[in-house]
């Protein structure tokens, strides 16, 4: 395998020196980034980066291999190059890389709206996978908070990026990025939860959900001289039923609540709420995987 890649570097150096332009950007990125069996040399990318002599194929890989934090570009610059890739081609990776000087403020003033719109149109479009330096240079915008106006972390967003990011293989970026997985779970059982407690709060009280009747009786079910809960008959025969009437012979059947998709709506989600809580109460007594 060794002899088979030292020979494709041969006859790729041959063709570089009598100016093929693929052969230039093909030997600047395999010593730059290295491939299997192969040794990454970046003095000897970047020589052979400064020979391409295609200045938009040259400009693409200088805004890549800054993205990748390879080499380091004057932002002023960066701009330059993220701007002309964008007219000329519509670069998705350019648009990315703009996004994060706009959520930054790197080169810019800072502008988190304008930032994430670029962040986010770039990666409808882009296809090429993003390298793990530039997905924890994202990432870790999302979790500080600095796109979007609010400021505050966005771990729904972070989180896809810093899962790739942990392929650098830094132990403690590995551990860090363990502790907010936990986290984004918590916080995602936590609004689940709300969502469903709104749903259930918002679902009709006294008016049959099935026939919009307002004249709807109020019973009370009574056992061992204490008061079990409510429930709302209406004259079409449907039943409301109520949270603080779960329990004893005040609990509906499914079959009855069937009848009308919003009661049974409103049953599902206090069903997800219970669920949801014990998920939550399990996540808290599980042992740090950090």
């Amino acid at each position: 395998m060794n002899k088979d890649i030292n020979k494709a570097v041969e006859w790729l150096e041959k063709a570089a020196n009598q100016g093929d332009i693929e052969s230039q950007l093909d030997l600047a990125r395999l010593y730059c980034y290295g491939a299997p069996n192969f040794q990454v040399d970046i003095q000897k990318g970047l020589e052979w980066f400064s020979k391409i002599s295609d200045e938009d194929k040259r400009s693409s890989l200088q805004l890549r291999l800054h993205v990748d934090g390879i080499i380091e570009t004057d932002p002023v610059d960066l701009i330059n190059l993220c701007e002309i890739a964008l007219k000329k081609n519509n670069d998705p990776v350019a648009m990315i890389a703009l996004g994060v000087m706009y959520c930054s403020g790197e080169g810019v003033r800072a502008n988190p709206k304008k930032g994430a719109n670029y962040i986010d149109e770039g990666m409808k479009h882009c296809k090429e996978p993003l390298s793990p330096f530039f997905c924890l240079r994202i990432g870790m915008l999302y979790y500080e908070g600095k796109v979007n106006e609010s400021g505050y972390p966005d771990l729904k967003n972070a989180m896809p990026f810093l899962e790739k990011a942990v392929a650098i293989g830094d132990k403690k970026l590995i551990a860090f990025v363990n502790d907010l997985r936990e986290q984004f779970k918590r916080e995602e059982l936590e609004q689940n939860i709300r969502s469903a407690e709104w749903l259930l709060e918002s679902s009709p009280k006294y008016t049959c959900s099935s026939c919009n009747n307002k004249d709807s009786e109020q019973v009370f079910t009574k056992g061992l001289g204490t008061w079990m809960g409510t429930k709302i008959i209406c004259k079409y025969g449907y039943y409301e039923w109520r949270p603080e009437g779960r329990y004893g012979e005040s609990e509906p059947t499914p079959g009855d609540i069937s009848k009308c998709p919003k009661l049974n709506e409103a049953y599902q989600a206090y069903q997800k709420i219970e669920r949801l809580k014990n998920e939550l109460e399990a996540l808290d007594k599980a042992p740090s995987i950090g």
